[in-house]
C-alpha cells in the first residue's frame, strides 16, 4: 500500500511521494515516536502503509506519544494527559495543527538535538486549543511561515521554548485570531530568529480587537532578535505584555510599537490600554535598532491610554532612534534600571499628546539621551531620592564614553546624573515635578545639593524657566527646593543642570508629597 511521505534533504525539506513496502522503505519515519491512546494503535498506521515495526519507540515505551498524520500535516490532539513527541532523526512536515477545539492539551516535544521543519507551500505553526501547554525542547524548530501562539479562537495556552531554536519563520504572533491570555515563553537558552527578508511580518503581541492579555516573555538566557520587520505590543488591544528578565534578551532592528492605533477608523472602540513592557534584573537588555513609539498610528487622535514601560534592578532598555510618547496618560518607571536614547531624544508629548509621566527611582537609575530630553503638555516628573543619594550604574562608564564621543556636552562639575541629555533638555510650564525626599532626608545631617536633569543648549534654549521653577517650589515638600544651576566653560553651550536641594529630616515632622 503506498502512501505520502515527507522526507529530510539536509538543512532544507521537501515533500515527496514514496511507496513504502515493509520497514525498509518506511524507516525514515522513525524520526518520531508516536502512539495513541496508550498503544501504538497498529491498524490505523497500516491504513498509511507504515507498520508496527517501523515506529521506534524510546527507551523500550510506547505509550509516551499521541498524535496523528493527516494529509502530510502532524495534528496533535490528545487531551487526557501529557505525553511527549520525541525525535529520533530530523522530521518534517507541511503544517502543525495543536489542539484545535480542545481544553487542557499538554505536550512535549524533545527534539533530541534534531530539527522540526515545515516545508515549502506550508501556512505554519498553529497552536489552537484552551488552557494547553506545549514544551518544545533541546533542538531547532524552523517554520517557513507563521507561528501562532493563540490561535482561532485558542485561549489562555502557554508555548515554551527551552534550549530550542526557533529559525526564520516570516512572523510569529501571541494571540491570533480574538485569541486571548496566552504566552510564548523563550526560556533557557531558548532562541527566537526571525525571517531576514523584506517579507517578514515581524512580532505581534495583540494584533486586533479582542486580542488581549497576550504576553511574551524572554527570561533566562533567551533571545529574541528580529532582523527584519516592525514590533507591535498591543496594537489596537489591551493588557498584552513583553517581559525580559533573568538575563534575557530582546533585538531588534526596526521599528517598535507599544499600544500601536493601527488603521482602525473608529479609534474609540479598539482603544489600546494596559500593555507594557517590563524589563527587569541586571544582564537583561531590550534593543531597538531604530524608533521606539508608544501610542502611534494613523487614525487620529491619541488614543492610547494607561500603557507603561518598566525598567528595574538592572536591566536595560536601548533605542538606537527616537524614544517617542504620542498618546495620553502612559507610564514611565525607571527603579534602578537604564534607558538609553542613543541616537536622539526622549519625548513625553510628542505629537501633541498629553499627561504621561516619568518616575526616577532607586540607587543608580538612569536616563541617558545622545540628543534632548523634553517633557511637555501636562506631563508629570516624580523623583523618588533614596536614602544616602543617588550612585551611577554598573553600566555607566561603558555607555557614557560611547555617548560623549558625538556629543559637545560637559559634565557641569558632575560625573552622573539620573536624567541626562546630550544636547538639550525642556520643560515647560504645564509640567508637575514631584518629589518624595523623606528617606533621603532621614540619612543626611546637612542640607544637601543632588542634582536630578542635565542638559546644554544655545542661550536659553535648554532648560526650564525661572517662573515655572518658582510654582515647583511652593508645592515641594518641606525642605525641598529646586533651582537651575549653569555650567559653561565654552561660551557656545551652556550647560544647566536642575538641582534638589533636601534638608535634613527635622523632629519626626512629616514631610508632606504633593
Amino acid at each position: 500500500m503506498g502512501c505520502r511521505k515527507v522526507q529530510a534533504l539536509g538543512p532544507l525539506v521537501a515533500a515527496a511521494v514514496v511507496v513504502a513496502s515493509g520497514v525498509a522503505e518506511a524507516a525514515w519515519w522513525k524520526g518520531l515516536n508516536w502512539s495513541k491512546d496508550g498503544s501504538l494503535n497498529n491498524d490505523y498506521w497500516e491504513g498509511f502503509g507504515i507498520s508496527y515495526e517501523t515506529w521506534y519507540s524510546a527507551g523500550g515505551h510506547d505509550s509516551i506519544d499521541a498524535a496523528r498524520w493527516e494529509s502530510e500535516e502532524a495534528i496533535f490532539e490528545h487531551k487526557d494527559t501529557r505525553y511527549t513527541v520525541s525525535l529520533s532523526n530530523d522530521f518534517a512536515c507541511r503544517n502543525v495543527t495543536a489542539f484545535q477545539g480542545v481544553t487542557g492539551g499538554q505536550m512535549t516535544m524533545d527534539l533530541n538535538g534534531h530539527e522540526f521543519s515545515t516545508v515549502h507551500g506550508s501556512w505554519g505553526f498553529f497552536f489552537k486549543g484552551t488552557d494547553g501547554d506545549i514544551v518544545l525542547k533541546n533542538g531547532t524548530i524552523s517554520i517557513l511561515k507563521a507561528f501562532n501562539v493563540g490561535d482561532d479562537n485558542g485561549c489562555g495556552n502557554t508555548l515554551t521554548l527551552q534550549s530550542a531554536t526557533l529559525a526564520w519563520p516570516e512572523a510569529v504572533a501571541v494571540g491570533r485570531g480574538t485569541s486571548t491570555g496566552n504566552s510564548l515563553v523563550v526560556d533557557e537558552g531558548g532562541l527566537v530568529v526571525l525571517e531576514p527578508s523584506h517579507s517578514c511580518w515581524g512580532i505581534t503581541v495583540g494584533q486586533n480587537p479582542g486580542e488581549n492579555g497576550n504576553s511574551l516573555v524572554v527570561r533566562n538566557g533567551g533571545i529574541v532578535t528580529n532582523t527584519a520587520a516592525s514590533m507591535f505590543i498591543g496594537r489596537n488591544t489591551s493588557g498584552n505584555l513583553l517581559v525580559v528578565e533573568g538575563g534575557g534578551k530582546f533585538y531588534r532592528s526596526q521599528y517598535m510599537h507599544l499600544a500601536n492605533v493601527g488603521e482602525v477608523e473608529d479609534t474609540s472602540a479598539v482603544a489600546p490600554s494596559g500593555n507594557a513592557i517590563v524589563v527587569t534584573g541586571v544582564g537583561s537588555e531590550a534593543f531597538v535598532d531604530s524608533h521606539f513609539i508608544v501610542g502611534d498610528g494613523v487614525s487620529s487622535a491619541h488614543t492610547a491610554l494607561g500603557n507603561r514601560v518598566e525598567v528595574s534592578d538592572g536591566g536595560i532598555f536601548r533605542v538606537a532612534n527616537d524614544f517617542l510618547v504620542r498618546s495620553n496618560g502612559n507610564d514611565f518607571a525607571i527603579t534602578n534600571g537604564v534607558i538609553l536614547v542613543q541616537g536622539g531624544g526622549f519625548r513625553l508629548g510628542d505629537n501633541g499628546s498629553s499627561g504621561n509621566s516619568l518616575t526616577v527611582a532607586g540607587k543608580s537609575p538612569w536616563l541617558r539621551t545622545s540628543y534632548d530630553f523634553s517633557a511637555i503638555n501636562g506631563s508629570k516628573l516624580k523623583f523618588v531620592i533614596p536614602a544616602g543619594g543617588y550612585s551611577k550604574p554598573a553600566c555607566f562608564d561603558e555607555y557614557e564614553a560611547r555617548l560623549k564621543e558625538a556629543e559637545r556636552s560637559t559634565d557641569g562639575g558632575y560625573d552622573y546624573v539620573p536624567v541626562t541629555a546630550g544636547v538639550f533638555f525642556t520643560i515647560d510650564s504645564t509640567v508637575t515635578l514631584e518629589i518624595d525626599a523623606l528617606e533621603f532626608s532621614k540619612s543626611i545631617m546637612h542640607a544637601t545639593t543632588i542634582p536630578l536633569i542635565r542638559g546644554c543648549g544655545y542661550g536659553n534654549a535648554a532648560g526650564i524657566s525661572a517662573e515655572t521653577i518658582a510654582a515647583w517650589n511652593e508645592n515641594l515638600p518641606d525642605g525641598c527646593t529646586v533651582s537651575l544651576l549653569e555650567f559653561s566653560p565654552n561660551p557656545d553651550w551652556g550647560q544647566k543642570t536642575l538641582m534638589l536641594t533636601v534638608k535634613p529630616y527635622n523632629n519626626g515632622m512629616k514631610v508632606m508629597i504633593r
